[in-house]
């Protein structure tokens, strides 16, 4: 999980990944008024890293739609989801420093998620 003291890369793009899945997901629930959220698959995902992340330390995840694109025309897919992602480090000033940025495509499917 770290290396000389450095939260590795790939836990990091895997909780932007879940992270960005889960907001694109409620966002076209509520959009469509569904009872639960659809199932969405990460069509594509750029993630950069700017700092070193500390490992045994509180961080935060935040994440906002950035667009949501139904397709109208049959047999081309459904709804995408571009979401944006970032890990912060809390500061003692009360600020936030960016660690990691993301920004995600994820792809509704047609089922409901089963909670």
């Amino acid at each position: 999980m770290q290396l000389n003291g450095i939260l590795n890369g790939g836990i990091l793009s895997t909780l932007l990944d879940c992270h960005g899945n889960w907001t694109a997901a409620i966002a076209l629930m509520d959009r469509s008024c569904l009872p639960k959220p659809p199932l969405t698959l990460t069509a594509s995902m750029l993630v950069s890293y700017k700092e070193p992340s500390p490992p045994d330390t509180e961080l935060i995840v935040r994440s906002h739609v950035v667009a949501v694109r139904e397709n109208q025309n049959p047999g081309l897919g459904k709804a995408a989801v571009e979401v944006d992602v970032a890990v912060l480090l809390p500061q003692a000033d009360g600020s936030e420093k960016l660690l990691v940025q993301g920004t995600g495509i994820f792809k509704r499917l047609g089922a409901l998620r089963a909670l």
